[in-house]
């Protein structure tokens, strides 16, 4: 998905039939995905400088890299059990609308980029 100028807004849940590549969410625009992302396989991908907001609970289980711009989650968004959050220097994870982002035991965050928010996580192991 590519967002070059202006705003676009996903209602539905986004059900992918591929693992083969990722699913990059990308432009200089803003996007909304209201429904949830719901392949278990597929590895996501935030790519370019605007702003992409998840308001929904996603299913994947894949890593997730936010390379630029910024990637949101809203209020009841989430991503519970993706593998992995590679936040790159050039990027932002914003979690500042969830009261708290909990990374689970398995996953990995690893930040080199900015995180607006609080991340909770039982195991400390897990940031990096």
């Amino acid at each position: 998905m590519v967002v070059n100028a202006g705003t676009l807004t996903l209602t539905g849940p986004i059900g992918l039939s591929t693992t083969a590549r990722p699913f990059e969410f990308g432009g200089a625009g803003n996007g909304f995905v209201n429904g949830a992302i719901n392949n278990a396989g597929i590895a996501l991908r935030k790519v370019d400088a605007g702003t992409w907001t998840f308001k929904a609970s996603n299913t994947h289980t894949n890593v997730t890299t936010i390379e630029a711009g910024t990637l949101a989650l809203g209020p009841a968004g989430g991503m519970p059990n993706t593998l992995s959050i590679n936040v790159f220097s050039n990027a932002t994870f914003d979690v500042s609308q969830p009261r708290t982002f909990n990374l689970g035991t398995s996953h990995a965050l690893l930040v080199s980029g900015a995180i607006n928010g609080s991340i909770g996580c039982s195991d400390r192991k897990s940031v990096v």
